[in-house]
């Protein structure tokens, strides 16, 4: 039981940097242990393992807002980088509040009118240090 403490401190922080969202690898980066030492740390601390590749789900609030952040002119794709969530998740919240996808010319005509007034292509704040 190299590195291993007795009273499980280490299984646990290993558990709470999964929950929190790190991937297996991300945590065995982490702690400077194997992907398959820290499946057994979650194993011992009874954590349930992700799916692979499952894209984490939109919680209600943060679906409000994604839809939001959509009605304000990003795209599906933007929304979810931000949300940290696949296309998919945020596709389904604007189905789920009704909002029909945009056409390709809407999408066009809302990038054409940021850069019209001046903007950088994406909707948002200005640039830290500086104005839009």
């Amino acid at each position: 039981m190299s590195g291993q403490r007795a009273d499980g401190t280490r299984d646990r922080e290993i558990a709470a940097a999964y929950a929190s969202g790190l991937t297996l690898a991300g945590c065995a980066a982490k702690f400077g242990i194997g992907r398959e030492a820290v499946r057994g740390a979650l194993r011992r601390t009874g954590t349930v393992l992700r799916r692979v590749g499952a894209s984490r789900k939109l919680a209600p609030g943060d679906e409000a807002a994604a839809v939001a952040r959509y009605a304000a002119g990003y795209s599906e794709r933007l929304v979810a980088a931000e949300a940290g969530v696949s296309t998919w998740a945020v596709r389904l919240a604007l189905r789920r509040a009704g909002v029909p996808p945009r056409s390709q010319q809407e999408s066009a005509r809302l990038r054409w009118q940021r850069e019209q007034q001046g903007g950088t292509g994406t909707p948002g704040p200005p640039p830290p240090g500086g104005t839009a």
